[in-house]
């Protein structure tokens, strides 16, 4: 009987870009400005510098692919570690609802690599994308339980597959040597235990990364006819022990990259309804913080989990687990953009004296594990006797335009007007257009050297 990957393998490999119905086109090109709007963001404000200069040191220059906002070249495995890592830092990425997964720094950074170095079209670069959504997606969705229980972050766990995916199609790689680039990915998956993230060590950016360079090696490697294991998910001693969770082989009933879902914030999940639910409350009534005499944030077990591991003393990783911080952010400034994680506001007193008076407190109602409900109820007490609540269980899909204002609000740090304009609109009529134009983009940065 055949396994997962191959059947997964030949469902996509057999797809040629017109197979694929519009909304479907068109929700792979939003995911790719999403991207790029963070990956923007974050090379020409020469985040993780000292991770950069690492890679960057590996491998030297002379290669075929670029990391963003540098005139040098390096091999496509390093650019896309590079690319991906220095993306996920503003925790800002796309991400599949159903599943620990957050697809497009992932999948999105070893395509544009394997494009680079192959020459590809736009054609083959979105169905790489499309399948390396389905595909992160799925095993997200199958590794939900166990990563939580296991204390991994399941991102950084699943992330190598999407890569996989993408860069491997868009490589040209046969079915049987894309089978062999799942089996050595899953061969060489990393741990990603959450502690990172929870302590803001700067080892947590590698998990935005390292899945993605082991992808990368994985499509090298079997390019030269190196084997991985074909049973890698359900063989005896294999994965499957992680990713347990039942999956369907309907492929494409839909494509899992029509429920990707896009971040409104620069943090965790965990605080997206408390901070939603903030904003809701801030847009009904204007609300200056010097009025307010307390305020409760009562969220699902697991958000109060992360809330308390990061404590009180935050750095620019931890805080994005904060409900405290991110509320009084958010609640003040009217947005938590990725500014509000550098450090300079993490120690602004405007914020932290109103951090004191919020409470957050567990709510078990809302129910623990990876399918429980994603809630928040937030009430605000005011000087005056006043009291106003709002609860907040889901929020609506980002359209275009709200896309497009975030794409703008991002690379605006890299990019004029003129060429966020132009970008965006190269991206929307992506499939007529190529791939080095848009990557002419990413190299040619405002970094401000």
């Amino acid at each position: 009987m055949k396994n997962f990957f191959r059947n997964i393998s030949e469902h996509f490999y057999s797809l040629e870009l017109s197979d694929f119905d519009r909304e479907t086109l068109h929700q792979a090109k939003r995911c790719l400005l999403d991207y790029t709007g963070c990956a923007v963001f974050s090379a020409a404000g020469r985040l993780t510098p000292k991770i950069i200069d690492l890679i960057e040191s590996l491998g030297g220059t002379g290669g075929r692919a670029s990391i963003w906002g540098s005139k040098n070249k390096t091999s496509p495995a390093l650019a896309a570690f590079a690319n991906s890592l220095r993306t996920s830092n503003i925790e800002m990425d796309d991400y599949f609802p159903a599943g620990t997964a957050h697809p497009g720094v992932y999948v999105i950074s070893a395509a544009l690599a394997a494009a680079e170095e192959n020459n590809s079209g736009p054609a083959s670069l979105l169905r790489g994308i499309i399948f390396g959504y389905d595909v992160v997606s799925r095993l997200g969705a199958m590794a939900a339980f166990k990563a939580r229980e296991l204390g991994l972050h399941g991102p950084g766990l699943v992330g190598g597959f999407g890569a996989a995916a993408s860069a491997g199609l868009v490589a040209g790689l046969s079915v049987d040597q894309l089978c062999n680039v799942f089996g050595i990915t899953g061969a060489l998956l990393p741990l990603c235990p959450f502690i990172s993230f929870i302590e803001g060590s700067d080892a947590k950016d590698f998990y935005g990364g390292w899945g993605v360079y082991l992808a990368m090696l994985a499509v090298e490697s079997a390019k030269r006819g190196i084997t991985g294991p074909s049973h890698i998910l359900d063989g005896v001693k294999s994965l499957s022990g992680i990713f347990c969770g039942k999956d369907d082989t309907d492929f494409g009933k839909p494509y899992l990259i029509d429920s990707a879902a896009f971040k409104r914030f620069s943090a965790c999940q965990s605080v997206h309804p408390a901070v939603s639910a903030i904003l809701e409350l801030r847009r009904q009534s204007p609300i200056m913080t010097e009025d307010i005499a307390s305020l409760t944030i009562s969220t699902y077990p697991y958000a109060y989990s992360l809330h308390q591991g990061a404590g009180e003393n935050l750095n620019p990783s931890s805080a994005r687990l904060s409900l405290s911080y991110t509320a009084a952010f958010a609640l003040t400034e009217g947005h938590l953009m990725p500014q509000a994680f550098f450090m300079e506001n993490l120690t602004n007193e405007k914020y932290l004296s109103l951090r004191k008076k919020i409470h957050v407190e567990k709510n078990e109602a809302y129910g623990d594990g990876p399918w429980g409900t994603r809630g928040a109820v937030v009430e605000i007490y005011l000087k005056n006797g006043s009291h106003l609540k709002h609860e907040l269980t889901q929020w609506e899909r980002p359209d275009d335009e709200e896309l497009v204002w975030k794409f703008n609000s991002l690379s605006q740090a890299g990019l004029d007007k003129k060429r966020r304009d132009d970008l965006a609109a190269l991206v929307f009529d992506f499939e007529r257009r190529t791939v080095n134009e848009y990557l002419e983009y990413l190299r040619n940065l405002d970094t401000g050297d």
